[in-house]
């Protein structure tokens, strides 16, 4: 279920979500159904399941496909470091 927007980019937007088969909050990034950012969200997710949470990298917990859009799921974290750079001037 999609609480809200995180933040949005050229690939695409993070949201909140309440995931209801796990009863936990996560940030799903959603990307943009285009052949280019698919190919780069294909490689992200070779990565991030080598990474496996470790290395200090967010940790993905799945991935899928909804609606021709890759979308990768986290573990919800805080803001990010430009919010944190934006906050502080």
């Amino acid at each position: 279920k999609i609480l809200r927007s995180l933040g949005s980019g050229t690939y695409g937007k993070v949201v909140e979500c309440w995931d209801r088969q796990a009863s936990s909050y996560c940030a799903v990034k959603v990307i943009r159904a285009l052949r280019k950012y698919r190919a780069a969200a294909i490689t992200e997710v070779s990565v991030l399941e080598a990474l496996r949470g470790d290395h200090g990298c967010v940790r993905m917990l799945r991935h899928f496909e909804h609606q021709d859009h890759m979308c990768l799921s986290f573990e919800l974290l805080g803001p990010n470091l430009y919010e944190l750079m934006r906050a502080r001037e």
